[in-house]
């Protein structure tokens, strides 16, 4: 009787035995999902970062582009009054005669 009560202790162990190596295998399974997916949420949310990153850059980029057009705009508008202010001036015709005789001076 003795040797029954070895051999059912021996099947109990190796019985033990599977099972842990079940339980094992099912923690592994589980704890690769468990990675899985938290790798995939990871992309997920670099992507939307990365979204949300492209979107704040454009943002940027557009309000730098409307500052530098905005500044354009005066300085251009600057150079256009200060043109009409030169135009409308009258130069006296001694002056553009001395020019005149400088030139042809300068010639000879």
């Amino acid at each position: 009787m003795e040797h029954e009560g070895f051999i059912e202790e021996l099947d109990d162990i190796r019985q033990a035995e599977a099972e842990k190596e079940r339980i094992i295998g099912k923690g592994r399974r589980d704890a690769e999902k468990i990675v899985s997916d938290a790798n995939s949420e990871a992309k997920k949310i670099v992507e939307k970062a990365m979204a949300e990153s492209e979107k704040i850059g454009d943002e940027i980029l557009a309000k730098a582009r409307g500052e530098i057009e905005e500044k354009e705009r005066k300085i251009i508008s600057k150079a256009e009054k200060e043109t009409a202010e030169i135009a409308s001036m009258s130069i006296p015709a001694a002056v553009i005669r001395k020019a005149v005789d400088g030139i042809d001076e300068g010639q000879n």
